[in-house]
């Protein structure tokens, strides 16, 4: 499985800053978007700050994402950075895995733009 069949997305904020991270669908589920922020954002900027909570795509407002990690036991995650290589999602590496696993979602690696480890749902529907 890809990166880009799990319908990824650029995180934002309200200063045009895109890149800051990514939200993609859990490939464990397809019911949770998991979000990852980069300790180096695609856009050469510093790196987001918790207390900067920047929009999230697809229109959810900052307050339903927070609701959203913390009914989903994500907060962890959202502590975290991960180095991003690559400057797409078809070529993206992150280091270190992406654990989601304390909240039930998938646990593994984005190597290459390829979901790597960890129980993956196959998609059988398009996203």
């Amino acid at each position: 499985m890809r990166l880009t069949d799990l319908r990824p997305r650029w995180i934002t904020d309200s200063s045009n800053r895109s890149g800051m991270g990514m939200g993609f669908q859990c490939p464990h589920c397809h019911n949770v978007r998991l979000v990852v922020w980069f300790s180096n954002p695609v856009d050469g900027g510093p790196m987001y700050r918790l207390e900067q909570m920047p929009q999230i795509p697809h229109g959810a407002s900052p307050e339903v994402v927070q609701q959203i990690v913390r009914k989903q036991k994500l907060t962890k995650m959202a502590n975290c950075r991960w180095f991003r290589t690559g400057e797409n999602y078809a070529s993206m590496t992150l280091s270190p895995s992406i654990d989601a696993s304390e909240a039930g979602h998938w646990h593994g690696f984005i190597s290459n733009g390829e979901i790597v480890g960890g129980e993956i749902k196959p998609i059988t529907k398009p996203l």
